[in-house]
C-alpha cells in the first residue's frame, strides 16, 4: 500500500495512494514524518517499521491528500491557519471521495478517524533531528498555512504543493495571485542560495531552486493580464485558467518548471 524511494541518506520519500508523497527524515536522535496522505491504510503501522528513532508528525498544509491520515498519531504540528480546513478535509467521505478520483477503490482501508487537534507550527520553527536540521518556512498561497521545509546540511527544500509544476490557486480559499507572488518574494529573499535542490509531494518530484524566481515571474505576467493563461475545460474548476501550456505530462513546453492554475477574479 506505500513504497519508499531513498533520496539520500536520512531522506525517505513514500508514496501514498491517490499520487501524493510524503517524506520520512531520521537524524541520530529522532525523525519526522512530513504529511499523512489520505489516511487509506494503516501508516502509523508502516512508519514504524521504517524508523529506527522516535519521530514527529508535521503537515505541510490542510489539504485532504496531506492531512489525511493525520488522525492516526497523537500529535500533529500544523500552522494554525490550515487548522480548520484540516479538520474539514480529514472527513472519510471527503477522503474517499478524493481517492475514488484518483483510482482508488477506498471501501474497506479508510482506517483513519478524522483528526480533532493539532499542535502549531510557525514561520521559522526548527526541529533538531540529530545532525539534521529541518526549518519550516511560510509559504501561503496554495493554502494560507502552506509551509515549506529546508534541510540546511543536505541543501534541500520541500516545497510539497507550495510552488510546482502545477501550484493550485484556483481552489477555494486559495490566495490571490498577487498575495501568492509578494510570499513568493518574502519566500526568496530568505532562501535564495542556500539550496540546490527542490522536492515535491506529486510528479515530477525533484528539481532545482529556479522555480521560484520563474513562479514570480509568472505572477507579475497574470498580474499585468488575468487572462494571460487560457481557460482550463474541467467542470471541478469552473472559470480556471492555467498560465502557460503544457505537453501530456504536464510540464512546461518551453521547458521551464513553475506553472500555475488560477482564477482570473482572483488575481
Amino acid at each position: 500500500m506505500f513504497e519508499t524511494q531513498k533520496i539520500r541518506n536520512g531522506i525517505t520519500r513514500i508514496v501514498y495512494p491517490g499520487k501524493v508523497c510524503g517524506y520520512y527524515l531520521e537524524g541520530t536522535e529522532q525523525g519526522i514524518l512530513l504529511d499523512t496522505g489520505c489516511g487509506y491504510g494503516d501508516l502509523k503501522e508502516f512508519v514504524d517499521g521504517i524508523s529506527r528513532k522516535p519521530y514527529v508528525v508535521v503537515l505541510s498544509h490542510g489539504h485532504v491528500d496531506h492531512a489525511g491520515g493525520a488522525g492516526q498519531f497523537p500529535q500533529v504540528y500544523l500552522n494554525e491557519k490550515d487548522w480548520k480546513l484540516a479538520q474539514e478535509h480529514t472527513q472519510k467521505k471527503i477522503r474517499k471521495d478524493y481517492l475514488i478520483s484518483n483510482d482508488v477503490q477506498a471501501e474497506d482501508a479508510l482506517l483513519t478517524e478524522p483528526a480533532k487537534k493539532f499542535l502549531p507550527l510557525h514561520d521559522g520553527q526548527n526541529f533538531d533531528l540529530g545532525g539534521l536540521h529541518v526549518q519550516f518556512i511560510s509559504l501561503p498561497g496554495h493554502t494560507p498555512g502552506s509551509m515549506a521545509m529546508f534541510v540546511p546540511e543536505e541543501r534541500i527544500m520541500l516545497l510539497g504543493d507550495a510552488c510546482n509544476s502545477a501550484t493550485f490557486l484556483q481552489l477555494p480559499g486559495c490566495l490571490s495571485v498577487s498575495a501568492y507572488r509578494k510570499a513568493l518574494e518574502i519566500f526568496d529573499e530568505k532562501t535564495a542560495g542556500r539550496y540546490d535542490t527542490v522536492l515535491y509531494s506529486h510528479p515530477h518530484n525533484s528539481g532545482g531552486p529556479e522555480i521560484v524566481p520563474e513562479m514570480i515571474a509568472l505572477c507579475k505576467e497574470i498580474e499585468k493580464n488575468p487572462q494571460f493563461g487560457f481557460p482550463v475545460p474541467m467542470p471541478q474548476w469552473p472559470g480556471a485558467y492555467l498560465a502557460m501550456p503544457v505537453d501530456q505530462t504536464m510540464h512546461r513546453k518551453d521547458g521551464k518548471a513553475a506553472n500555475l492554475f488560477y482564477q482570473p477574479q482572483n488575481v
